[in-house]
């Protein structure tokens, strides 16, 4: 696979090697740092296998420029061993990434997996790792249908508690994260996720007791797979061959193309009410009190703010299995290139940003 910007350099070349069943062996971009902008550089991956062509071992190293611009990284390397067990189960996990020559702690650690869920043979129930000395754990539970309900972390590990709550079809109406946050999924009759809100959670103590409040707004409205409208009104519309997607073009303020109809009739006129009404039933199971609807301005400097927000074409690169390694804009110029770990997991990110802010609405 290989890709050149606008004026001809070659900014990205991935061999690939394989074994005689097709497995990825080893995935390598030979191209060169990038002229002018200093993103990219040589990396290498290589991926082992075990005898049922279950990913074992894996390892990257990428090289990039010292003169890389600001925010943006300049090397990095990682390892990962995995051990599998009955039912093809995992059972141990031990990953090391360094970014810059600094371990990064969020995804290096060597995991133990336990499976100890009632009638769930394959939903793990425990998560744990040793750091320090100290066992650091991650626990799971799950409703009847073997949703997860609940994600917590003890023993001193990184992380917020989550819950999750479920509609009757077993799609996921809402996350919380913590004492900070949650989400907010509305979906339309086929099963496709239309709107999703954000709620900043407050925290008071009132009589010694703790008492939450919140307030959900600044909906991202999933108009179809081609439009999308942000939490503050910015229109992207993306462009697909088949199922994949290509390009995403950021089209400004959605007002600039409609205003808006409101809502009539004997269905649709009560639509608002009803998702208030589910809205309630969150804030309900998730202890936050009564609704409290609220859109939040952007921040002063964003460019939402200013009336400044790029109107420009963005084009996808992807790899083998999908994911974005470059993205370029209108004119073939590099304006972002990323790599990741095995699981999905950022390895390293360069970003040519000092001369344009975009916001895509994916």
């Amino acid at each position: 696979m290989k890709l050149k910007d606008g004026v001809g350099t070659t900014v990205l070349e991935n061999h690939y090697t394989f074994d005689l069943i097709g497995n990825i062996l080893s995935m390598e971009n030979v191209a060169g740092v990038i002229p002018g902008s200093q993103l990219g550089g040589p990396s290498l991956q290589s991926y082992g296998y075990d005898q049922f062509n279950r990913l074992a071992t894996a390892t990257g190293s990428w090289t990039g420029s010292s003169n890389a611009p600001a925010g943006s990284n300049q090397s990095a390397e990682y390892s990962l061993s995995m051990d599998y067990g009955p039912m093809h189960r995992i059972l141990s996990k031990t990953q090391n990434h360094e970014l810059d020559g600094n371990v990064q702690e969020a995804n290096s650690y060597a995991n133990q997996y336990e499976y100890q869920v009632s009638g769930k043979p394959n939903a793990v129930s425990r998560i744990s790792r040793v750091v320090g000395g100290q066992t650091q754990e991650e626990l799971f539970d799950y409703d009847a249908n073997g949703n997860a309900v609940s994600h917590t972390f003890g023993g001193g590990a990184v992380g917020e508690d989550r819950m999750m709550l479920w509609d009757e079809t077993n799609m996921m109406k809402a996350i919380r994260m913590g004492e900070l946050s949650f989400y907010h999924n509305i979906y339309d009759g086929t099963g496709a996720r239309v709107m999703k809100g954000i709620g900043d959670i407050d925290v008071m103590t009132v009589g010694g007791q703790q008492q939450l409040s919140a307030t959900t707004g600044n909906y991202t409205v999933y108009v179809s797979p081609y439009v999308t409208i942000n939490a503050h009104g910015m229109l992207s519309k993306h462009y697909y061959a088949g199922d994949d997607r290509l390009a995403t073009r950021l089209a400004g303020e959605a007002e600039d193309f409609d205003s808006g109809t409101p809502l009539s009739g004997q269905n649709t006129g009560s639509l608002a009410a009803r998702q208030e009404d589910d809205l309630q039933h969150v804030y309900n199971e998730f202890g936050l009190g009564t609704v409290d609807i609220e859109n939040l301005p952007p921040a002063m400097d964003d460019c939402e703010s200013q009336g400044d927000c790029a109107q420009e074409l963005y084009y996808y690169h992807k790899d083998h299995i999908g994911s974005s390694s470059m993205v370029t804009d209108g004119t073939g110029a590099v304006y972002q290139y990323l790599m990741y770990l095995p699981f999905g997991e950022m390895t390293a990110w360069w970003c040519y940003c000092a001369n344009r802010v975009i916001k895509i609405t994916r």
